[in-house]
């Protein structure tokens, strides 16, 4: 029912609309008239019917401006994400100009993640091996942004 409110609606506005036409092609004008007191119900009807559609635009508006919202809130992310990559790519560059973090990253004798924490505790120091993943990534991004890691 919810989904065809819309059409539901829409069909009741014809409907209604063919019965004032009825009724006042049946109206001669006087106040007497009995079309005149079917107009004068089909008003109360009509104004029901005028709540109604204001609510269906109501909801209407509202789905289009939560779209519009999560729109602009992906972009937004997005566009934070693409500064942290070009902030890391940064800092990557930096640390590969070290002669000791290169030795790591070409030492064939270790494996990717004896490399990775290798080169953690050289950038980070003592404390890369008491770092979560999380806290490691927040250490290089405040090094890539103040320099200092904090």
């Amino acid at each position: 029912l919810a989904e065809a409110g819309g059409p539901l609606a829409d069909h009741a506005d014809r409907m209604l609309a063919a019965r004032f036409a009825l009724a006042l092609s049946e109206w001669d004008g006087e106040p007497d008239h009995p079309a005149a007191a079917k107009l004068n119900a089909l008003s109360r009807h009509s104004r029901e019917l005028i709540a109604l559609r204001r609510g269906d635009h109501s909801a209407a508006r509202l789905r289009m401006e939560q779209v519009r919202f999560d729109k602009e809130q992906k972009e937004e992310q997005d566009w934070e994400r693409m500064e942290v990559s070009k902030v890391f790519a940064g800092e990557f560059q930096k640390w590969l100009q070290r002669p000791e973090i290169r030795s790591l990253m070409e030492n064939g004798r270790l494996s990717a993640s004896d490399r990775i924490q290798a080169i953690q505790r050289r950038v980070y120091g003592a404390a890369a091996g008491l770092l979560n993943k999380d806290e490691q990534q927040q250490t290089a991004s405040n090094l890539a942004v103040h320099g200092d890691g904090i």
